[in-house]
């Protein structure tokens, strides 16, 4: 179970934690959640997809994180967590509790402000994620048994040190879609179902934490992937551009890319042809099937496939060619009959769209004016 986590989810015993959070970071929520059982269980990784700014009604451009609503969803109280064979998955939440209500209604600032009468202020979000860090720390420890040197010593001191003195908390659930929302119908002309919204951002506590929306690098891009399936070298180390073409009109076949923090940087074949999929943790709210775009992982240098995103990717963007954000990924998966995996992925422009609208019935008014990348 180690080397797999090190192998297939980016878990990392050499990593240094930095203040700046850049896109394609692991993020995850910052109190232990209680098993079936009493005992504790680190929240599920998820991904910083990018950098927004958003505008409000009178004031300048604010910077904010984007990722999924799911990945910040156990900061609320109410979120419980049941067990299916060896497996820890999200159940349902206590009725009328601030979780059962983001997920029913979405969250936005006034209902955020207050929602669990919390006594004293509490970080919802934060980098690096605990079980990537709990993780780390426990290999450390271990190499340090046998392999006792200064370097490692140092690491694990300054791993400690950032958490202690809270480096490690990155800001608090500022706008979230819930579960209930979905595209509007006429992205969807054929008459099935619509797609899901599943998006959450987040405001940092401080600027020092706001990172960059970097993409990989040529030397990144060549550690797993032949020349044909790496995006066009103008976006080497460059930075994600404002949308192009749109996910509704992009071509079948193309190839897309993303960084997330399990499988890091990755190649993947879009199709154009909807999924018709439906997600366990929202199904006691009655919203049946939504109709998604799907992305297929690519073959890499070792002529293995991988999958173009696995769990603790949700919340990462997609881009295409040009390095021009297409989507939002708000899962991944990896049959076991099927090497390539399969990700699940929403059109950026029906995201922002959505923020842009987000509380209008409830509040009579948007909360974002517009919205932007950083």
């Amino acid at each position: 179970m180690r080397a797999i986590r090190r192998r297939d989810f980016n878990y990392d015993v050499t990593r240094t934690y930095n203040t700046m959070v850049n896109a394609g970071e692991d993020i995850g929520t910052t109190e232990y959640l209680i098993k079936p059982d009493g005992t504790l269980s680190s929240p599920a990784v998820g991904t910083l997809g990018c950098w927004v700014q958003i505008k409000k009604k009178g004031e300048d451009w604010e910077t904010m994180a984007l990722t999924n609503y799911h990945v910040v969803r156990p900061a609320l109280k109410g979120f419980r967590l049941k067990k299916e064979g060896e497996s820890l998955l999200p159940s349902i939440p206590d009725g009328e509790s601030p979780c059962w209500k983001g997920d029913k209604n979405g969250l936005w600032p006034k209902r955020l402000a207050n929602r669990d009468n919390r006594n004293e202020p509490t970080t919802d979000i934060e980098h690096p994620a605990r079980a990537k860090h709990n993780f780390s720390v426990t290999e450390l420890l271990e190499e340090i048994k046998t392999r006792p040197t200064s370097a490692r010593q140092n690491r694990l001191s300054d791993w400690i040190a950032f958490f202690d003195q809270d480096k490690h908390l990155l800001g608090n659930i500022w706008l979230a879609s819930g579960y209930k929302h979905r595209t509007k119908p006429e992205s969807r002309s054929d008459g099935e179902p619509t797609g899901r919204l599943d998006w959450a951002l987040i405001q940092p506590v401080d600027t020092c934490r706001i990172g960059v929306n970097k993409l990989p690098t040529e030397t990144n891009w060549d550690s797993k992937y032949s020349i044909g399936n790496a995006p066009d070298p103008v976006t080497f180390g460059n930075t994600l551009k404002s949308q192009g073409v749109s996910l509704h009109d992009f071509v079948q076949g193309g190839n897309v890319y993303k960084v997330g923090a399990s499988t890091k940087w990755t190649a993947g074949e879009f199709s154009n042809f909807k999924t018709n999929c439906s997600v366990a943790e929202d199904g006691y709210l009655g919203m049946g099937k939504s109709g998604e775009y799907v992305v297929i992982g690519k073959v890499n240098n070792d002529e293995s496939s991988i999958p173009f995103a696995n769990k603790g990717d949700s919340g990462s963007v997609v881009w295409g060619q040009d390095g021009r954000v297409l989507g939002l990924l708000f899962e991944g998966q990896q049959p076991q009959s099927n090497d390539d995996g399969y990700s699940f992925v929403t059109p950026i422009e029906d995201v922002f769209d959505h923020i842009k609208g987000f509380g209008m019935l409830e509040l009579g008014g948007a909360v974002v004016e517009d919205i932007r990348l950083a």
